[in-house]
């Protein structure tokens, strides 16, 4: 559960930086 926990965290936070990176890119 610890391991699907920790890959789902790092999933959501590849995901949030990638919409960063888009927003960034977008407002640039």
């Amino acid at each position: 559960v610890m391991i699907f926990g920790y890959w789902d965290i790092r999933g959501l936070a590849h995901a949030v930086r990638l919409l960063l990176e888009y927003t960034d890119s977008h407002y640039e």
